[in-house]
């Protein structure tokens, strides 16, 4: 049934790349919003510092992390498709990290190209899945996404230079995010 599930989540999951389109570059938030390097508190947490994709996070890994060297102690591994992928459960839900080649699948090596959480108190642009669709939209847009929002169990959606964030409601209303770099298939490869 998890290999079902993992096979399904990650259909879904190309489906969505397949689907979106590459936005053009905007610049990075110059309305007095704390950039990537600042540290700042919110119930009780502290963003560390981030000098990558995903900024004003809590997230142990960033997209586009070179992982050959990381251990991923304490996180579960699940062999999929060309990935692997990491999970770690808490008491507030669960976070996903899958490793692929990047930026090809031809072009070898082991990144991050996917992070899944469905745990609220996870920050991710200085928001989480608690904050309103809004705050995320705005958030989103200040760091040079462009973001539409409500269509088909997607509450919110950003794109920029070939990354996707995703924020999607459940039937129960809990909430999932994907944040998800397109890797291409030149040569066509079958896993």
């Amino acid at each position: 049934m998890k290999k079902i599930f993992a096979l399904v989540l990650a259909l879904m999951m190309i489906a969505l790349v397949l689907c979106s389109c590459a936005s053009e570059a905007k610049p990075q938030p110059t309305d007095g919003a704390e950039d990537e390097t600042t540290s700042a508190k919110n119930t009780n947490r502290e963003y560390r510092r981030t000098e990558g994709v995903i900024p004003r996070s809590d997230f142990e890994f960033d997209l586009l992390t070179d992982a050959k060297d990381l251990a991923f102690d304490g996180y579960e591994k699940e062999k999929g498709f060309g990935e692997w992928n990491y999970i770690k459960k808490t008491e507030n839900g669960t976070v996903r990290y899958s490793t692929t080649a990047y930026p090809d699948f031809a072009d070898g090596g082991k990144f991050i190209t996917r992070i899944y959480s469905n745990d609220k108190t996870v920050r991710f642009f200085g928001v989480s899945l608690e904050s309103d669709e809004k705050d995320v939209a705005e958030a989103l847009s200040r760091y040079g996404y462009d973001v539409t929002q409500g269509s088909a169990g997607i509450c919110v959606r950003g794109e920029k230079d070939n990354i996707s964030v995703v924020v999607t409601s459940r039937d129960d209303g809990s909430r999932e995010l994907y944040i998800i770099a397109e890797v291409t298939n030149r040569e066509m490869i079958v896993y």
